[in-house]
């Protein structure tokens, strides 16, 4: 598989702001950084958000993450409670 110029300036402007990201984690105060690092550390398994929603998300909003905080929160409390109802599901086959 080759690449265009263009997916290599892609990938090269999302590197750049990966770099960014790290850099203002890292400015934040010990609090916020450690929550950043419990976030990083979730175990999320299949409940993890699908490249085509998050591109959709992204496309209905233009990239704007202050209008879409919403709909990601709540993307992320559905998720959240469908692994809940798995979990009690499991636990009740079990015992």
């Amino acid at each position: 598989m080759s690449f265009t110029d263009q997916d290599e300036l892609r990938f090269q402007r999302a590197c750049e702001m990966y770099q960014e990201t790290q850099k203002r984690k890292q400015k934040l105060p010990e609090k916020d950084k450690r929550l950043f690092e419990q976030l990083d550390q979730l175990e999320i398994g299949r409940y993890a958000v699908s490249y085509h929603t998050l591109v959709m998300i992204a496309e209905v909003y233009d990239n704007n993450a202050v209008n879409s905080f919403d709909t990601i929160f709540r993307l992320g409390f559905l998720k959240g409670q469908r692994a809940e109802k798995a979990r009690q599901k499991k636990k009740v086959c079990k015992g």
